[in-house]
């Protein structure tokens, strides 16, 4: 078992990105994840940060009889291909419902053609078409499957659709999905076979500003919903067990426009995080850092483990008090990665000064780069939106306030615009700047009460033109505001 400076050690290497952690070992549960895996629950929405990548990963490393599952990432993906493979039998934004469909479909095959339980025919059939790795080769095989020329009759797919030899429909590569559904319908077992969709927000980046990429991207995600819904209730029908799962940004899902769109909530996961789920995923990760296979520890016997404080004093006067993890707590907008950040910037303070557990001194020193660590992940989320988020978040650090009214930022961002006319994008209002800036909780308002108001903490929340602006506390010391 590991403690004191092994420990840190240990918890300094914690990565941020969840495709790097050792998911085996430090996987916290979700109270949702059963319902996932039994296909109850099919979309899971959360903000950057907040573990869809790492229950992406869980899903497709997970261990059990008669289960296959593959991931489908779209980073770098070219999606100018998908763009072009509307189906005209569809109206918007229901046309790319079809090649979603085959995209599932393959995933299927792929996963279907390594079950032994399968005939060896079925298999044999299923390889001579589907390519081993079909995460990397997609882009590939779905250009090769939509080409005029191709034909399924010549891999042995000869299912009857209508009472119509397949063969007679190779000419559209629309029908060939519908073989492929004719042909999983009939020949597929009793297992599991989950098929992941993730990191689909990356074409994002690039649809604000131009309007014709922007509706095709929404209509491609609306497709993407309702594929799924489709495949449900064939896979049902079928009495077979296909499970998509979409993982989306709650941003980028907020933005969807469909009438089905209500229906969608019964089969969705809200991911996000209160400090009582937080303090269990710190103890948990904490307990699996001291010993991969040992006991659970509460969140205060965690917090033991590794830190000595048990109250941290803060305020103008510091006149206010909290135990050490609330004030970790603090400087995050209540997700895993914040959490992850800010402990392993403790455990490194403490390594640095020699020390074999985490005090004040080593807290408080974390916070610079704990803080620049938030900046980049505003600018990394939120540049979608505001292109130039790096000069405006440059603005707070020439106000040096952490509260101030509107009209004082009004005054900077003026000025900003003045000096740098040409960095200015996005061609956005100042009152919808603001917005941004608060939906992505870089800012909140300052009630009468003097509460602070995040949009993290409810997603109702909208900006209050009328009330004080206040900056996130985690990026205070990025723009040199103590």
């Amino acid at each position: 078992m590991k403690t004191g400076k092994d420990l840190l050690r240990e918890i300094e290497s914690w990565p941020i990105e969840a495709k790097d952690d050792d998911t085996g070992r430090y996987f916290f549960e979700i109270a949702e994840l059963q319902a996932i895996l039994e296909g109850k629950k099919n979309y899971v929405i959360g903000r950057k940060g907040t573990g869809k990548t790492s229950i992406a990963e869980h899903l497709r490393n997970y261990q059990q009889t008669n289960y296959f599952a593959e991931k489908l990432t779209f980073k770098n993906f070219p999606f100018n291909i998908l763009y072009e493979l509307r189906d005209s039998s569809y109206t918007s934004p229901n046309q790319y419902i079809t090649i979603w469909k085959y995209v599932i479909y393959s995933a299927v095959c792929k996963m279907m053609s390594a079950n032994e339980s399968l005939p060896s025919e079925v298999r044999k059939t299923l390889k001579s078409v589907f390519p081993d790795d079909i995460e990397t080769a997609l882009q590939v095989h779905i250009k090769k499957f939509t080409d005029r020329s191709f034909s399924l009759g010549a891999y042995g797919f000869n299912v009857g659709i209508g009472g119509t030899a397949a063969s007679q429909f190779e000419s559209e590569w629309t029908n060939r999905v519908s073989i492929l559904e004719s042909f999983i319908s009939s020949k597929i077992d009793t297992s599991h076979y989950m098929v992941v969709f993730d990191e689909l927000d990356e074409d994002y980046k690039d649809i604000f500003g131009d309007t014709k990429r922007s509706a095709s991207y929404f209509d491609l995600l609306t497709s993407l919903f309702k594929a799924c819904q489709d495949i449900r209730n064939v896979s049902k029908k079928a009495r077979a067990n296909i499970v998509p799962v979409i993982f989306l940004r709650s941003d980028v899902y907020e933005l969807l426009r469909d009438p089905d769109k209500n229906k969608w909530r019964d089969r969705a996961v809200d991911l996000t995080w209160t400090k009582h789920s937080l303090r269990n995923l710190f103890a948990y990760r904490v307990s699996r850092a001291m010993d991969a296979a040992g006991q659970i520890l509460s969140a205060d016997q965690a917090w033991s483990a590794i830190s000595n404080v048990s109250t941290m004093r803060y305020g103008s006067r510091s006149d206010r008090k909290e135990d050490g993890f609330s004030y970790l707590l603090r400087s995050t907008f209540l997700r895993p990665r914040d959490v992850v950040s800010y402990v392993r910037e403790c455990a490194k303070a403490a390594l640095t000064s020699g020390k074999i557990r985490i005090d004040v001194p080593t807290i408080k020193a974390a916070e610079l780069a704990h803080s620049a660590f938030a900046r980049r992940e505003v600018i990394d989320e939120v540049h979608s939106a505001l292109s130039d988020i790096d000069e405006i978040l440059d603005i707070f650090s020439d106000i040096r306030k952490s509260i101030f009214p509107i009209q004082e930022f009004k005054v900077h961002y003026e000025r900003y615009l003045r000096s740098k006319p040409s960095e200015r994008s996005d061609g956005l209002t100042f009152d919808k700047i603001l917005e941004v800036l608060f939906h992505f909780s870089v800012i909140g308002n300052i009630t009468t009460g003097q509460h602070q108001i995040f949009r993290y903490n409810s997603d109702r929340a909208r900006f209050n033109f009328s009330e004080q602006i206040c900056i996130h506390r985690s990026l205070l010391k990025n723009f040199e505001i103590y």
